[in-house]
């Protein structure tokens, strides 16, 4: 496990949600102090605003690799299609760990969303946010004592 992973799973215990879990534990790669990442990362919790859509931890890591090897010019293809090929890889890497992107499938809820569901007694978001974590310093090369 990274230190980066560590953070993440600390910050979500702590009362994060799962996205700004990530951002958080990447603020050295970001530049954003925690009161931006906490805010940014807000909405994007529970599959985006209890959406139970793409994982928050996911969409935490795709911030952070935006800020890390985004292009400051919208106009730069060759940038984006370099980025997005990023985005497939640790896509695929997530679904391969974890089955699915989709939070309401990690959760394995079966309610519409906005629908009251119980949640399960041991949910996967510790080990969600830790792991992408992870994958993610994995990818950006990031030493375990950044």
């Amino acid at each position: 496990m990274s230190t980066y992973g560590a953070r993440a799973e600390q910050n979500f215990r702590e009362g994060c949600n799962c996205a700004q879990a990530v951002l958080l534990a990447f603020a050295n790669v970001t530049g954003f102090d925690d009161a931006v990442a906490s805010k940014l990362g807000e909405p994007f919790g529970a599959g985006m605003g209890q959406l139970r859509e793409v994982c928050g931890a996911f969409t935490g890591a795709l911030m952070v690799l935006g800020m890390a090897d985004g292009s400051p010019d919208p106009r730069d293809r060759t940038a984006r299609r370099e980025l997005y090929g990023k985005v497939q890889q640790l896509g695929e890497e997530f679904k391969s760990r974890h089955g699915s992107l989709v939070c309401g499938e990690l959760l394995g809820l079966r309610t519409p969303p906005g629908a009251f569901e119980k949640l399960p007694r041991k949910q996967p978001c510790p080990i969600l946010v830790r792991t992408t974590a992870d994958m993610l310093a994995e990818m950006l090369e990031l030493h375990a004592d950044s």
